[in-house]
């Protein structure tokens, strides 16, 4: 069966803050939905890991387990850290070769807003301009969770502050917002391993795409059928 790795750091991990479980946090959250067993999700975050120590452990912690995708998303702990911007943008791309080398899909996501200054949300953009390079040069997925915070703060959309344990880690409601924010529409598809498309979780969907299939045959019995079973939605 295939299997999904997500690489990072505290947030990924989501353990050590505010009582979150294993599967409370988006990663496990997120490769359910995407289709995958329990079994088959691997949770790799490491509290305070940047990305040169995720390109250092990549080889035991992802490539051994041969995933079919592998989720990164490294960026707080390269900003507080002061690693420099060339050499964060170095370690992306290395973990992008290497991902691509072991036939591995690789998705870049941001991580949510990290409260603080002006100035730290400036610097954090320049990380963020990188991140997007990257992913764009190595044609990989990207969705930007940061972006969409800030969004959500600047426009009072949802209970924002419910969403952190303290300036960066998630409450379980924060880990659903960013579960949201990763498999909306057509996002989802990002997370499923190459030429698989995840089967629709949204059984009224289903059922109504199914009808307007049997819309198309235009018999009575059928028409009778489709419009007594839409009739109970």
């Amino acid at each position: 069966m295939a299997k999904i790795v997500f690489l990072g750091d505290s947030i990924t991990k989501a353990t050590d803050y505010g009582s979150v479980t294993l599967t409370d946090c988006f990663a496990f959250k997120v490769g359910a939905l995407a289709g995958y067993a329990p079994s088959e999700i691997f949770n790799a975050g490491v509290s305070s890991d940047t990305s040169g120590g995720m390109l250092a452990r990549i080889t035991t912690d992802v490539i051994d387990k041969a995933p079919a995708v592998c989720v990164v998303m490294a960026l707080v702990n390269d900003v507080v850290q002061d690693v420099p911007i060339s050499a964060y943008k170095e370690n992306l791309r290395a973990i992008a070769s290497r991902m691509i080398v072991a036939g591995i899909k690789v998705v870049f996501v941001s991580p949510p807003l990290d409260r603080g200054s002006q100035a730290l949300q400036e610097k954090c953009r320049s990380y963020l301009e990188a991140l997007e390079a990257v992913s764009i040069e190595f044609s990989a997925p990207f969705i930007d969770c940061y972006r969409e915070y800030a969004f959500m703060y600047l426009y009072g959309v949802g209970d924002f502050y419910a969403c952190y344990v303290d300036n960066i880690h998630q409450t379980k409601i924060g880990h659903d917002k960013l579960v949201s924010i990763l498999t909306r529409g057509t996002r989802i598809r990002a997370f499923c391993p190459p030429g698989i498309t995840p089967v629709s979780q949204d059984l009224k969907s289903l059922v109504l795409s199914i009808s307007d299939y049997l819309l198309s045959c235009r018999t009575s019995s059928l028409l009778s059928n489709v419009a007594n079973e839409r009739a109970k939605f």
